[in-house]
């Protein structure tokens, strides 16, 4: 026996003429995996972030501080040596008259060669340098003027230059310009800062008679003279240098603490002067926002760390760069305290100080060349071990709802599905603010929050092996409704601000390390329910 069912005529006519249409709708939204570097890229806008052969990872501040070439700072002053003067009585002691056919006068003098403060120079290599000679002779006849630097030579030759005399009127004049000085040394072993140098006026008998005030004046000078090694002590000076190191990973933050292990303030020397040089800090000062609060520290007393000395080249060393690096570290300093007060800036000031123990054997041994400079350089070193307590960021995001909103006026409701899988060291607490620019266009008001303390989003941190690394991942399932009344409600919204608080495993008792291959996994998933009649799709 078999049984069917009994069509019934269906009547056309009973359709309403309001169709209305209730679907709803689910789609696959957004699937990402998020690296460490990726989630800390607002830190690392100047790629600060550095890893060892096991990937772990290390954020490095670092800062150029100062450069000091030896020809911009030790420099010759210019020199102007006193006047040599030939008198009547000179010549006439050796018997020149009307009736004799020369003359010549030899004179020397030891000029002392100007330096800066109290310096002694035992030598100096000439790179270039002006010569000039000034002769104005009185006298009735023609000549010559030999000028001779006995001290100045260059492959054992004497530097010396001679200019004739030639017009017997009485009136003449002359100054010549050298340039030819590369290459000569000039060698203050006669006496310390001594330039001796001879000088030999000839006259040539014209058949006019010698004055008593007839006399010839010569005048030295040197300028722009510059080395290319320079010998001796060169004095006691003293540098100053301020700098500010910027710290872009506590820029967002404002609030909880994060601590460190083992951070380093690295200070590097390169130094090629032949010359002791001691370093110290003389200002330390940190700013931390975001209530702008200073802290000063103060390592002008500590033995450890002041004076710093500065490695430099032996004679035989010459023209080398020696090398000179210190540390603070929690061992001789306060630099772990320091950080852990997530200090925006750290402002710092250091002095150096050359030849400390004066003009004393064999420290007054100093030598340099143009090339000779000294750097310095400072690193904030901070490996990403240890812990953070509530560490919290927050950034804000120009968001138009009421544009957006104007395509949800047939959604009844939207629901996000939220599936994580965190593979940090940190525990994280999100919270999503929705805000309204207020008429002032500086305050904001919020007007509602992604979620509610009960469905506030927790992560809960990876699992970690004893040494602080993450061996394993855990996983959080979030639902988030969105209904129309909720939709009404934040359709002005003109901003949103984002805040997560991180706090590291168990609560930051324990110190965890990070490396580059940690990640978090996220994929939302986003349905939808719509309602809408045959009127809203004309």
């Amino acid at each position: 026996m078999f049984q069917s069912c009994v069509k019934k005529h269906f009547d056309f006519d009973r359709i309403s003429e309001d169709l209305e249409w209730n679907p709803n709708l689910a789609a696959p939204g957004i699937k990402a995996s998020l690296t460490i570097r990726d989630i800390l890229q607002d830190f690392d806008t100047m790629e600060l972030f550095v890893e060892d052969e096991s990937g772990f990872l290390y954020l490095m501040y670092h800062k150029h501080i100062f450069s000091a070439k030896a020809s911009d700072f030790i420099l010759i002053p210019d020199q102007s040596f006193a006047n040599q003067t030939f008198l009547e009585s000179d010549f006439s002691a050796i018997g020149f008259n009307s009736t004799s056919d020369t003359g010549m006068v030899p004179k020397s003098i030891n000029q002392t060669f100007a330096v800066n403060g109290s310096q002694e120079i035992d030598s100096i290599i000439i790179k270039s340098a002006d010569l000039n000679i000034n002769i104005i002779s009185d006298y009735l006849h023609t000549g010559k003027l030999v000028v001779r630097f006995p001290y100045m030579k260059k492959n054992g030759v004497v530097y010396s230059k001679t200019i004739p005399i030639t017009d017997a009127s009485g009136t003449f004049s002359a100054s010549e310009y050298y340039t030819d000085l590369n290459g000569y040394t000039i060698d203050f072993s006669s006496g310390i800062n001594q330039l001796p140098i001879e000088y030999e006026l000839t006259l040539y008998n014209s058949g006019s008679i010698v004055n008593v005030a007839d006399q010839a004046v010569v005048g030295i000078s040197m300028s722009n003279i510059y080395y290319d090694e320079m010998y001796g002590y060169f004095g006691q000076d003293t540098m100053s240098f301020l700098d500010t190191l910027h710290l872009e990973i506590f820029d967002n933050t404002f609030q909880g603490t994060a601590n460190f292990v083992d951070p380093h303030f690295n200070v590097y020397f390169k130094n090629s002067y032949g010359l002791p040089l001691k370093m110290q800090f003389s200002d330390f000062v940190t700013y931390t926002m975001p209530n702008a609060v200073t802290q000063t520290y103060d390592f002008t007393n500590d033995i450890l760390l002041n004076p710093i000395d500065i490695n430099s080249p032996t004679i035989s060393q010459i023209g080398q760069a020696i090398d000179t690096d210190f540390v603070l570290d929690k061992n001789n300093s306060e630099v772990d305290n320091i950080v852990s007060t997530g200090p925006k800036y750290i402002y710092f000031g250091m002095q150096s100080y050359s030849n400390p123990d004066g003009n004393v054997a064999p420290y007054n041994e100093n030598f340099i060349t143009d090339e000779s400079q000294f750097d310095l350089d400072v690193e904030l070193e901070l490996p990403l071990w240890g812990y953070a307590s509530y560490f919290a960021v927050q950034d804000t995001t120009a968001l138009d709802f009421a544009e957006i909103y104007e395509d949800f006026d047939f959604v009844e409701y939207l629901k996000l599905k939220i599936n994580m899988c965190n593979g940090m060291p940190t525990e994280v607490e999100v919270q999503i603010y929705f805000v309204v620019l207020q008429e002032d266009s500086v305050t904001y008001a919020v007007v509602d929050s992604a979620f509610t303390p009960e469905t506030r989003q927790v992560i809960a941190s990876g699992t970690l092996d004893g040494d602080g690394k993450v061996i394993a991942k855990t996983f959080k399932f979030t639902e988030l409704l969105f209904d129309k009344a909720r939709l009404e409600k934040i359709k002005n919204v003109s901003h949103i601000f984002l805040r997560g608080s991180i706090c590291t495993t168990n609560n930051a008792t324990q110190n965890v390390k990070f490396y580059n291959d940690y990640s978090i996994d996220v994929k939302v998933g986003l349905q939808a329910k719509f309602n809408f009649d045959e009127n809203d799709l004309d």
